[in-house]
């Protein structure tokens, strides 16, 4: 799910996504034009297949797996980008940009990128992932309430990143500025 909103300082946007990530299962993400698709396997796993790629107005939802290319706009190197950075991983961080995918596939129009991929291997444990994409606009602050779906933070299996760096692990702040920005 995401939503953004143009302010006085530039775009402000938030994506989550939240799911079991199961043993040969898949995972999928679509994100709005700016923002940063994330996909993950669980423990064990890696993304073995990309089963749908398309920047530009694909249609469909991540809930019902059911995504398509719109032909009038469609970054015709989707797929071959995304596979290039995700196949064989255990995680992979797409931007949704004209720049990433060389060009613009219909100038003028808002955009977004969808992924589904497929997830293969032996899965270690159970695992929800929670994924939560903010966006910021420069000069500007933000309150980021995640929530623990009734786990103990200081369980050893919440872990918090920030642009790809763990900010908190084990139940305390880690990493360089010990905080996360904007906190």
């Amino acid at each position: 799910i995401d939503a953004s909103t143009k302010t006085i300082r530039g775009r402000a946007a938030a994506a989550w996504t939240c799911g079991d990530h199961g043993e040969g299962g898949g995972t999928c993400s679509a994100v709005q034009e700016h923002a940063t698709a994330r996909l993950s396997c669980g423990p064990g796993t890696r993304i073995s297949k990309v089963l749908f790629a398309s920047f530009g107005t694909p249609v469909g939802t991540c809930e019902r797996a059911n995504f398509a290319i719109e032909k009038s706009c469609h970054a015709n190197n989707s797929l071959a980008a995304v596979e290039a950075i995700c196949a064989g991983k255990t995680s992979c961080a797409v931007p949704a940009t004209t720049r990433f995918f060389n060009g613009d596939p219909c100038v003028g129009r808002p955009k977004r990128l969808a992924i589904h991929v497929q997830c293969s291997g032996k899965r270690v444990g159970p695992q929800l992932r929670f994924t939560y994409d903010v966006t910021v606009p420069v000069g500007s602050t933000a309150t980021v309430v995640l929530p623990t779906f009734g786990v103990d933070p200081s369980n050893d299996s919440v872990e918090v990143t920030e642009g790809g760096s763990v900010v908190w692990s084990k139940g305390t702040f880690v990493g360089p500025s010990a905080a996360p920005s904007g906190v």
